[in-house]
């Protein structure tokens, strides 16, 4: 097959598993799901995409590269990393909350910890590419701890269906999560909330939405 066929089924693969991960739990989807879906062999799907696990890891790194994009091209100047996370958190948490499918999919990656722990590294690598200080190996490992525990809260919130929270409050809790542990002060923190909304409250969410869409080939918006 020529590179071209190869990445056209695949982004078709890519498409049709972000639809059934939008309806189903990550559990309730099997590769034969897939496969049937996209109506080729389970051989061949597995050829692409060897275990169901890395068809969602590349969904999700895409998604978020994407989504980084925008924050990176859109809020050049900013330069506290905080801030940057807390303006992109924002954003990313409203998006989901806006999207039915775009939430139920994330649902299912963080439900999974292996693709919740990829979450949490590539926000980290995203984080360490922003800091011109060049940390100090340990710093870095303090923002990744710091990083695991706000995402991880922060994600079990999201998939608490009982709860009425919003987007912009779990994005709240994460941030002030991430700074406490990274030894910030309540007025370090309280001055990163406020710059957030003043930035966020100036922003189309649809631009940042549309953003990510129109350079995600597989993606599938179900609202439109």
């Amino acid at each position: 097959m020529s590179r071209q066929k190869n990445m056209k089924k695949r982004n078709e693969i890519l498409s049709i598993a972000f639809i059934l991960f939008s309806k189903k739990k990550y559990n309730e989807v099997a590769m034969k799901d897939i496969a049937d879906n996209a109506h080729i062999s389970k051989s061949l799907l597995q050829y692409y995409f060897p275990q169901k696990k890395d068809i969602v890891a590349i969904m999700l790194t895409d998604l978020l590269q994407k989504s980084f994009e925008y924050i990176d091209y859109r809020f050049v100047n900013i330069k506290n990393i905080h801030l940057k996370l807390s303006v992109y958190t924002n954003l990313f948490f409203s998006a989901i909350f806006k999207q039915d499918h775009l939430k139920k999919f994330i649902n299912n990656v963080i439900r999974n910890e292996d693709l919740l722990d990829l979450w949490i590294n590539i926000v980290n690598d995203w984080l360490d590419v922003l800091d011109d200080t060049k940390l100090k190996n340990d710093i870095k490992d303090h923002y990744l701890i710091a990083l695991t525990f706000s995402m991880s809260g922060g994600s079990k919130l999201l998939s608490k269906d009982n709860l009425e929270v919003s987007g912009k409050y779990i994005a709240r809790i994460m941030i002030i999560t991430f700074m406490n542990i990274s030894d910030n002060s309540n007025s370090e923190i309280g001055q990163i909330i406020e710059q957030t909304e003043d930035l966020v409250t100036n922003t189309n969410i649809k631009d940042f939405e549309e953003y990510y869409q129109k350079r995600l080939i597989w993606y599938v918006n179900k609202e439109e």
